[in-house]
């Protein structure tokens, strides 16, 4: 059984100025054809700006269409640009170890350089007292302050992530902050909700790596792997769990572009690890 986890595809998001490669059911054909199971996670569809939502919905449906057509089951998790498109707030595979949730709501600060950042983490706040304290309910409320940004004109008027952060220094500083604590507030979050968890696979930050959280032996020790982002300004990755009767793994293993699709690099083994 082999699953892969995708990020932050960003369905209906064009990548100006960078001009990627686009994101459909065709580029993305061969990531879907590497597993048995392939999970969304979070922000696979920009479908809360008005101005995206018809042609990211449309390229959704073809990506679950061409899933169906080959078998492959796909399972969608629901992030902050696309809170609605899918209930499900998180998968638990290999019987709790490894949990996959997007991220937004790994603290309060879930954006913390967008211009509606203060009323978000109130919202965020406020909810938390409301809904369970588990990892499902962290996401609600996450999700009920993400929907504070897409009812913010300010954010709506933005052209692109790129030039918004780009063009103020001050967001640029508050980003580099924010992606040095991410991996440890990933932590934390497993800590507090899903304490059985070893590994935690995220998005959300746009920044694709690894990192070891924790001491050595320590109970409390945790890979933290994000898949980044097919868009600005991650280059992105696939998060692997191979089950096998002789055991499992995780691997977290870069994307590259062959012949104007998207695939899986070689392998790396330096990034895999046994699933205990």
């Amino acid at each position: 059984m082999r699953t892969l986890i995708l990020s932050d595809i960003h369905l209906g998001l064009p990548d100006f100025p960078l001009s990627r490669l686009a994101r459909s059911a065709r580029t993305l054909e061969p990531l879907l054809e590497a597993a048995d199971c392939v999970i969304l996670n979070g922000d696979t569809a920009d479908i809360h700006q008005p101005r995206l939502k018809d042609r990211a919905l449309e390229l959704y449906r073809e990506l679950e269409s061409m899933a169906e057509r080959k078998g492959v089951q796909l399972l969608t998790v629901c992030g902050n640009h696309d809170v609605g498109l899918s209930p499900l707030t998180h998968v638990e595979l290999e019987s709790g170890a490894v949990l996959v949730t997007h991220g937004h709501a790994f603290s309060e600060r879930m954006l913390p350089w967008v211009p509606a950042s203060a009323e978000m983490n109130r919202v965020f706040r406020s909810a938390a007292e409301q809904y369970p304290k588990t990892v499902a309910g962290a996401v609600r409320s996450a999700n009920d302050a993400a929907m504070v940004q897409w009812s913010d004109e300010r954010s709506l008027e933005e052209p692109t992530a790129l030039l918004a952060i780009g063009t103020q220094p001050m967001r640029v500083l508050s980003v580099l902050r924010w992606w040095r604590e991410y991996p440890c507030d990933a932590a934390r979050f497993a800590q507090r909700y899903s304490p059985a968890t070893r590994f935690v696979v995220c998005g959300h930050s746009h920044r694709a790596g690894a990192w070891k959280i924790g001491a050595v032996g320590d109970a409390s020790r945790r890979v933290i792997l994000n898949t980044g982002s097919f868009g600005f300004p991650s280059r992105p990755a696939a998060a692997i769990v191979t089950s096998t009767s002789e055991g499992s793994e995780i691997e977290l293993r870069r994307i590259s572009v062959r012949s104007g699709r998207y695939s899986l690099a070689p392998r790396s083994a330096p990034s895999s690890w046994r699933i205990h």
